[in-house]
C-alpha cells in the first residue's frame, strides 16, 4: 500500500500533525536506547533519535532529512548471507509501503567511512485517532556482536560436532525443554537408529519413561546451572539395562541464562561385569585361600605335635640314661643293707645308708621336675632368662652326653633375657643338642665338643650352639630346615626337628635360626629380636 492517492489538503493536514506529534516526541525519542528513524507521509526521513544518527553515521538530524531514494547512494544492504538485498526489502522502503515487521536482519555498510554492522530492523505505520496512517517509524538494534558471537559459536559447534563424530564417544547436546538438538553418531549408533531420528525428538521418545526417571534429578541440576556426574545403571527402551558414566555441562544463551546441556555419556556395562567377575573370582579365591591357610596351619600343628613327639621319646630316652645309674645305685643300696643288717649294723650306718638312697631319689625327682618343665603347656608368651632354660635342658641331656663323653662349655655374657615360651625354646635346644649328639656317636669324634654361648647384641639376644662333630654337607645345608629332610637313617629320623625349630622361632618367639659350617663342625645362630632395656 502507497499514501500517493491522499489530496493536498488532506497531505498537509497529516503533515502538520506528524510535526506536533514530533515536536512532542523529541526528547521521549532521544532517552531511547535503541535506534529510531521517522519519516513523513512522502517518504522523506525527518528525525533520527541519538542512537540511531550514531549507528548510521550522522553528526546531527540534518543531515538525515531527505527522500528514502537518496539512501541509496549512502547505503550498500546484504543479508547475512552477503547477498544484495534489493531496494524493495531494505528496511526503510518496506515500512513506506504499510508493510509491519519486526526484527528484519540486514547487514549494513556506510559507502565512504566503510562502517560495517549488522542492524535488527522492527517497522510500522502510525496512526492518528481516525486511523489514518501519519507517518512512519522505523527502530533498530546493533547486533553485530550477537552475529558475530553466534557465529563463533557456530563455527565451534561445527567444529565439535566433526570432531566428536569422529572419536568412538557419546555427546549430545539437549535443550531446555529436554529435546535433542544434536547427537554424535557413536549416540546414536549406540540406540541403534541414525541422528536425524533423534534431532527435535524428546529424551522421552527416544530413551523412554524408566530412563528419564533415572536421570531426571541429574538434568534438575544441571538446568540450576551445575556441572554434574554420576554412574548409574539406566533402562534404555530398545537397549536395555546400561551401566553407564555420564557428564552434563550446562550451556546458556547470549543472556547468560542456561539453555541446555552437553552430555558425554560412556557405556561401563562391559567393565561392570567384568569388576563383578573379578570380585566374585577374588572372593572365590580369599575362601580357597583361607581353607589353604587352615589346612595349612593344621599341617603345621600336627608337624609341630609330631615333633614335640619324636623330642619326648628323646627325652624319656636321656630320662633312661639319667636314671639307670641312680636306680643302679638304690639297688646296690638295698642289697648292702640287708647283707650287713643280716651280721648286724649299726644305727649309724643305717642313718648313713637311708640318707644316701634318699639323695638318690632326690635326684630322681629333679630329673622327673626337669621332664615336667620341659612338657608344661605354654599360657602365653613371658619374659624368661636365656641361660636357666639352658641349664634345665642341659640336666635332662647329661647323662646321654655323658655317656659319649661330650664336653659342654658354656659362655654367656650378662644375663640375656628373652620373650616368648620356655618350654619351646628348651625343645629348639633340645632339638639343636640331640644332632650335635648323633652326630658325634656317628662319627666317633675322639674329643667330642659343644660351645654354646649366649650374649646381646645390641638389644637383641643371641644364642649360639656350635660343634666340632665335622659339619654339614654343602649341598645340602641349605636343606635343613626343610620339612622331611634328614641326614640321618631314616629309622633314626623323620627330618623334622629343624623345620620344628625355625617354626617355633619364626612363629612363636619372633627369633631367626640359620646354620653354618666351621673348620671342625656346625654352628647354629638364633637370634630374637630387639627388646628396648626394662624402665627403672
Amino acid at each position: 500500500m502507497t499514501f500517493s492517492t491522499i489530496d493536498s489538503e488532506t497531505r498537509k493536514r497529516l503533515g502538520r500533525e506528524c510535526e506536533q506529534l514530533l515536536l512532542q516526541m523529541e526528547y521521549v525519542l532521544d532517552s531511547i536506547n535503541e535506534g529510531v528513524v521517522i519519516s513523513d507521509l512522502e517518504g522523506n526521513v525527518v528525525a533520527m533519535n541519538q542512537v540511531a544518527l550514531a549507528l548510521h553515521g550522522f553528526d546531527e538530524n540534518q543531515q538525515v532529512r531527505q527522500h528514502l531514494s537518496g539512501y541509496r547512494e549512502l547505503f550498500d544492504l546484504t543479508d547475512l548471507a552477503g547477498e544484495p538485498v534489493p531496494f524493495e526489502k531494505w528496511p526503510f522502503r518496506r515500512v513506506y509501503l504499510g508493510e509491519r515487521f519486526e526484527n528484519y536482519e540486514v547487514q549494513v555498510r556506510r559507502r565512504g567511512s566503510g562502517k560495517r554492522w549488522v542492524g535488527s530492523y522492527s517497522g510500522a505505520p502510525v496512526q492518528n485517532g481516525a486511523g489514518e496512517v501519519i507517518l512512519f517509524v522505523l527502530s533498530v538494534r546493533e547486533v553485530t556482536q550477537k552475529k558475530l558471537t553466534e557465529a563463533a559459536l557456530g563455527i565451534a559447534l561445527a567444529h565439535l560436532y566433526e570432531i566428536t563424530n569422529g572419536m568412538p564417544v557419546r555427546v549430545v547436546r539437549c535443550s531446555r525443554d529436554r529435546r535433542y538438538l544434536w547427537v554424535s553418531d557413536e549416540y546414536a549408533r549406540w540406540l541403534g537408529r541414525l541422528p536425524e531420528e533423534i534431532v527435535g525428538h524428546s529424551l522421552l521418545e527416544i530413551i523412554g519413561q524408566e530412563a528419564c526417571q533415572t536421570i531426571a534429578p541429574y538434568l534438575e541440576r544441571v538446568l540450576a546451572g551445575e556441572r554434574v556426574s554420576h554412574e548409574t545403571m539406566v533402562n534404555y527402551r530398545g537397549l536395555g539395562a546400561r551401566w553407564v558414566t555420564a557428564t552434563y555441562l550446562p550451556t546458556h544463551d547470549m543472556a547468560g541464562l542456561v539453555d541446555g546441556w552437553f552430555g558425554v555419556i560412556f557405556d561401563i556395562t562391559e567393565r561392570k561385569e567384568l569388576e563383578e567377575a573379578l570380585q566374585q573370582a577374588n572372593e572365590t579365591l580369599e575362601r580357597r585361600i583361607n581353607e589353604a591357610v587352615q589346612e595349612l596351619r593344621q599341617k603345621d600343628q600336627l608337624l609341630l605335635i609330631q615333633g614335640r613327639q619324636a623330642v619326648m621319646g628323646e627325652t624319656i630316652s636321656n630320662i633312661a640314661h639319667q636314671w639307670r645309674q641312680p636306680l643302679n645305685t638304690l639297688a646296690l643300696l638295698a642289697q648292702e643293707l640287708q647283707m650287713t643288717c643280716r651280721a648286724g649294723c649299726s644305727q649309724n650306718y643305717l642313718e648313713a645308708n637311708v640318707a644316701k638312697s634318699l639323695e638318690t631319689i632326690r635326684h630322681l625327682s629333679a630329673t622327673i621336675d626337669d621332664f615336667r618343665y620341659f612338657l608344661k603347656p605354654c599360657a602365653g608368651k613371658e619374659d624368661f632368662k636365656a641361660i636357666a632354660v639352658l641349664e634345665k635342658t642341659l640336666s635332662l641331656l647329661g647323662a646321654s652326653l655323658a655317656a659319649l663323653k661330650i664336653t659342654t662349655e658354656v659362655e654367656t655374657v650378662g644375663d640375656p633375657v628373652v620373650r616368648g615360651c620356655p618350654s619351646h625354646f628348651s625343645q629348639v635346644l633340645l632339638n639343636i643338642l640331640n644332632n650335635a649328639r648323633d652326630a658325634f656317636a656317628l662319627r666317633a669324634v675322639p674329643v667330642p665338643l659343644v660351645v654354646i654361648r649366649i650374649y646381646r647384641e645390641g638389644w637383641s639376644t643371641v644364642v649360639t650352639v656350635a660343634d666340632n662333630a665335622g659339619g654339614i654337607p654343602d649341598q645340602v645345608i641349605g636343606k635343613v630346615f626343610e620339612p622331611y629332610f634328614t641326614t640321618k637313617d631314616p629309622l633314626q629320623g623323620r627330618g623334622l626337628g629343624l623345620f620344628i625349630c625355625k617354626t617355633i622361632l619364626e612363629k612363636s618367639m619372633n627369633g631367626t635360626i640359620s646354620v653354618r659350617n666351621l673348620d671342625a663342625g656346625t654352628e647354629f645362630r638364633i637370634e630374637f629380636a630387639p627388646q628396648a632395656p626394662a624402665r627403672p
